[in-house]
């Protein structure tokens, strides 16, 4: 029986679980995705390289990953996206009204999406009203 992948057999190491593969562009092969117990911040995963023997562990967001990831995969992103979503700060919970989660729920579907989540002070500035939503890949404009 042949092997039909393209790739030969690499022996991954015990915490990395061969089902969580994805097609990366940096080195042109499968990589896959484990939980490492560490990020640098939210929304990233760790990723392993099994072609790289000088960086073979590195992280990456949602916006990198390929669109067509297998099924098994894109399952786990969701779910790792979901349980990384940061905390509302507590000054901010708005019984009264739902005014904040008005605002919280489009940036909390935005992180998801792609990883991205604004630094504490546009955070800050977008729940008061001094800028628009932080989209992704947009400069922020401050209305004071």
């Amino acid at each position: 029986m042949s092997d039909e992948t393209d790739e030969p057999t690499t022996v991954l190491p015990e915490d990395v679980d061969p089902a969580l593969s994805f097609f990366s562009e940096r080195c042109g092969g499968n990589d896959f995705l484990y939980d490492s117990h560490w990020h640098t911040h939210p929304g990233r995963m760790s990723a392993y390289c099994p072609h790289s023997e000088q960086w073979p562990d590195y992280r990456i967001s949602v916006y990198e990953l390929p669109r067509d990831l297998p099924v098994t995969t894109r399952y786990w992103v969701e779910g790792f996206m979901a349980g990384n979503l940061p905390t509302p700060p507590e000054d901010f919970f708005d019984w009264e009204g739902g005014k904040f989660m008005a605002k919280w729920r489009p940036l909390a579907a935005q992180f998801v999406k792609t990883g991205y989540w604004p630094n504490e002070d546009l955070l800050r500035d977008y729940m008061e009203g001094r800028c628009t939503l932080p989209l992704f890949g947009e400069k922020t404009e401050r209305t004071t």
